[in-house]
């Protein structure tokens, strides 16, 4: 089980590495009305791997910012999500 978790996790920290420049929008695409941003990092070594993304913009009227974060080594995976919206 704990194998089959940390395959799942490895493949979902890696899979945007193979597309790592396939996610990146452009300022004024979709629903933001504003001035964006947009950075992630992503990396992978035989020891593992790891993704980060930092994301603000604004959603209508409201602005919004978004940290994400995630590592997965063969001790285990962690990761974390912070975002914030006025």
């Amino acid at each position: 089980m704990r194998s089959a978790f940390k395959a799942v996790v490895t493949t979902a920290v890696l899979v945007p590495v193979l597309f790592a420049g396939a996610g990146v929008a452009a300022a004024g695409e979709g629903p933001d009305s504003g001035p964006a941003y947009k950075q992630k990092t992503n990396s992978a070594t035989a020891a593992g791997g790891a993704t980060s993304a930092v994301k603000s913009g604004f959603w209508g009227d409201t602005a919004y910012f978004l940290t994400k974060n995630a590592v997965a080594t063969p001790a285990g995976a962690t990761g974390t999500v912070v975002g914030s919206r006025s």
